[in-house]
């Protein structure tokens, strides 16, 4: 099971979603970005969002001043879980722990889009935004041609597998497809030497990311040997 949902919260509040990882696959959150860390930022230059509870890879599109409102601010009442944090805190009981503060918004509007959809798009302020951390082979590939046709969840492709010293192409289905290209498939190794494949201990079905780049080289669509026997 790839992923479950944690238990429910106050009120309103939607379950988080879990996930078993191995431990190679975690790191430590990055450090603080310094004051003013956005002014060296260039237009098109790759970000994160925070959004849902993550961070998201996306692009920065423009920057703006919104314009002076004089409307005043109305009163915000404190939500359950800050109500029962300030009596904690009045009667000198441990609060509950919980994400550490946003930095204050630096006044400016940022407009960012998905790396791969630059018609996906969103004004937010800085205080949910952070620079790109990722390492650069997880940069998202460049978006594809408009004549690409997208993949969909569920069709059936080829995979190129190295078995020894040949070269197999494994049938797969594409289980996930992303707005910035990357479609997951689950590879079928049954046809490898001895069965086996690259799932875990040795099992014969395994899953495997791919860029739409990589079409052609390392993943085809089904049916792709069939038209190249033809021609």
């Amino acid at each position: 099971e790839e992923g479950e949902a944690g238990e429910a919260g106050e009120e309103g509040e939607k379950p988080q979603l879990t996930e078993w990882v191995v431990l190679a696959a975690l790191r430590p959150p990055p450090p603080p970005p310094p004051d003013g860390w956005l002014g060296a930022v260039g237009i098109g230059d790759p970000l994160e969002l925070l959004h849902e509870g993550g961070w998201w890879p996306v692009v920065l599109r423009q920057r703006k001043r919104p314009a002076a409102s004089s409307k005043k601010k109305s009163a915000v009442l404190p939500t359950a879980r800050q109500a029962a944090r300030q009596t904690a805190a009045a009667e000198g009981a441990p609060a509950a722990t919980e994400a550490p503060a946003q930095p204050p918004s630096d006044g400016l509007k940022y407009l960012v889009s998905a790396q791969a959809n630059e018609h996906l798009v969103q004004w937010v302020e800085s205080g949910v935004l952070r620079p790109w951390s990722s390492a650069e082979v997880d940069r998202p590939p460049p978006p594809p041609p408009a004549e690409w046709v997208w993949p969909r969840e569920g069709d059936e492709i080829e995979v190129e597998v190295e078995d020894g010293d040949r070269t197999v192409w494994c049938p797969a289905v594409v289980t996930a497809v992303l707005v910035d290209s990357w479609l997951r498939a689950e590879i079928n190794g049954t046809a490898l030497t001895g069965g086996g494949g690259g799932g875990e201990g040795g099992s014969s079905t395994w899953s495997d990311w791919f860029t739409w780049q990589e079409e052609g080289v390392d993943w085809r669509r089904g049916g792709a040997a069939e038209a190249a026997a033809e021609e």
